[in-house]
C-alpha cells in the first residue's frame, strides 16, 4: 500500500465567521493550500505548529491529547481550535493536533468520515463517496 497525498485548503474558521459578521474583509481570511498526508490510521488531523500559527488558530495548552507513536513513544501535545479543511468542495470544521516537531499536514479519520470521503490506499487516491457523489451523506441512527 502506498502513501496517499492530496491537496487541501486549510482555513481559519474564526476569520470566516468574523467576515460573515462584517468584522474583517474576505481578503483578511487566513488560509493555506498545501499537500497533506491522508492517514486513515490517525483519528484526528495534525498540523505543524508553524502552520497553526500562520493560520492564527487558537492553541489551547490546557487542552492536551496524548499521542502514542509507532515506536512506542508517548507525548502530550496541545490541540488547536477553529480549523476548516476543504477537499473536493466538501468542508469540515473542528480541532486539530498542534505538533512542534513535524513538517507534515495529516488529515485523520474524523474529518474524512464527516466529509464522506473514501480512501483507496492501493490506488493512492481519495475521492467523494461514489454512493453519494453530489452531497455529504452521514449515517444517522
Amino acid at each position: 500500500m502506498g502513501k496517499v497525498i492530496e491537496k487541501v485548503k486549510l482555513i481559519n474558521y474564526d476569520d470566516v465567521s468574523a467576515c460573515k459578521r462584517g468584522y474583517v474583509s474576505k481578503e483578511e481570511i487566513r488560509f493555506l493550500e498545501t499537500d497533506a498526508i491522508i492517514d486513515t490510521g490517525s483519528v484526528m488531523s495534525s498540523l505543524p505548529r508553524k502552520i497553526v500559527e500562520q493560520l492564527g488558530l487558537l492553541i489551547e495548552p490546557e487542552n492536551q491529547v496524548r499521542l502514542v507513536y509507532a515506536d512506542g513513544r508517548k507525548e502530550s501535545v496541545p490541540k488547536a481550535n477553529g480549523l476548516t479543511i476543504i477537499m473536493f468542495g466538501r468542508n469540515w470544521t473542528g480541532e486539530c493536533i498542534c505538533q512542534e516537531n513535524s513538517d507534515h499536514v495529516i488529515i485523520g479519520q474524523i474529518p474524512l468520515e464527516q466529509m464522506d470521503l473514501v480512501v483507496d490506499c492501493n490506488k493512492q487516491a481519495v475521492y467523494p463517496n461514489p454512493e453519494n457523489p453530489d452531497q455529504v451523506t452521514l449515517l444517522a441512527l
